[in-house]
């Protein structure tokens, strides 16, 4: 992992794409998409400060820019191919441009394993991190995070965010049903709405709250 962490790296790309005049038009439409597709961001909202990083590394790394020319067109990539002027590349660019946010099941072990439920990732985890096991020989926990691969192994960009675990076989089932006719993978901003309304919602059964995937 570099000096400072992966998640300085995002931060340092993210000013020089966001910042100034230039940088909040870039911005805007952007944070219009996310508000559109997961939800308003609240500063009430419990983890607020998590998911403000969520949504800008989101606008940085994975949403197409307003004026996107074809896939993959988002901002971060545009920085590392130089279209970004006056900025001066680094090279951890290419690795946080090439990070990857997911919904990761967490499986404990000398290496802690992360399989991605809407993309499909399967990797192990570099990161020293303290698991509880279940005791049903599952996975311990269930994680919003973005992770950089380096060296076929994942590093975590950001301190994860927690989902709960009962929602794990709402998650599993939408997943089975992409191979069905008119079916599709989760939907990673469906998840993240239906976590806001649980999380908003007091002592919501997060099972029931979860469900609005089935609607994805």
């Amino acid at each position: 992992m570099i000096e400072g962490g992966w998640g300085e790296a995002l931060d340092g790309l993210a000013a020089a794409v966001f910042d100034g005049e230039t940088g909040r038009r870039r911005l805007s439409p952007l944070l219009a998409r996310w508000d559109d597709q997961a939800a308003p961001l609240r500063d009430e909202d419990p983890d607020y400060p998590r998911w403000q990083m969520i949504r800008a590394d989101w606008a940085l790394c994975d949403a197409l820019a307003h004026d996107a020319r074809g896939p993959g067109d988002t901002w971060a990539r545009r920085a590392v191919a130089g279209q970004l002027p006056g900025w001066e590349g680094r090279a951890t660019d290419g690795a946080v441009a090439a990070s990857v946010a997911g919904l990761f099941e967490v499986w404990p072990g000398r290496l802690p394993w992360l399989r991605d439920c809407v993309g499909g990732l399967s990797v192990a985890l570099t990161d020293p991190v303290h698991l509880e096991p279940t005791g049903d020989g599952g996975p311990a926990a269930l994680w919003e995070a973005r992770v950089v691969i380096e060296g076929g192994r994942a590093q975590l960009c950001r301190p994860p965010l927690p989902y709960p675990l009962e929602i794990l076989s709402i998650v599993r089932d939408r997943q089975l049903r992409r191979f069905a006719p008119g079916g599709g993978r989760p939907s990673l901003s469906l998840l993240r709405r239906a976590r806001l309304r649980w999380r908003r919602a007091e002592r919501a059964d997060p099972a029931v709250m979860f469900r609005l995937i089935d609607d994805g």
